[in-house]
């Protein structure tokens, strides 16, 4: 049939061989598992590419040189008392009512254990409060772990 776009002349095939029934929900909830899918990618790329991300190296320097900044670990208390470099516990479910505790004239350096849920944090506070100085520390406190501090426990 003229003027019938090839994805559906494809379908229009498969469903003369019974291979596609004509269900329309089923072409619905098909176009939706897609959106859904690609919302999730969407996201995850935004976290990686998009956030300021501060490697623990430069972290390192900032401490090392006794920079002003703050440091807030967003893991939960009996995370902290594991091993912790020595930043402010605001435990990530705490963060919404403790606005007033992080600085928006420093930079701010959020982290957690690997680096997703301060990652999650830095978005939220930028896209809830308006937050412009904010940085999540790559790798969290694994990575400085492994790299900088090698003594420190980790779990």
């Amino acid at each position: 049939r003229a003027g019938i776009i090839p994805e559906t002349r494809i379908i229009e095939s498969a469903r003369s061989v019974g291979i596609v029934k004509p269900d329309k929900n089923k072409i619905l909830y098909s176009f939706l598992g897609v959106a859904v899918v690609l919302a999730l990618i969407i996201i995850f790329l935004r976290t990686i590419f998009f956030s300021r991300i501060e490697s623990f190296q430069e972290l390192k320097a900032l401490k090392d040189t006794g920079a002003d900044f703050q440091l807030i670990d967003v893991r939960e208390p009996h995370e902290y008392d594991i091993c912790n470099l020595d930043g402010e516990l605001i435990p990530q479910a705490e963060i919404p009512h403790n606005i007033d505790k992080i600085s928006k004239d420093k930079k701010v350096i959020i982290h957690c254990r690997s680096g997703s849920r301060s990652g999650n944090m830095v978005q939220w506070l930028e896209k809830n409060h308006g937050y412009t100085n904010l940085y999540n520390l790559k790798g969290g406190i694994l990575a400085w772990a492994k790299e900088i501090d090698t003594s420190m426990p980790t779990y």
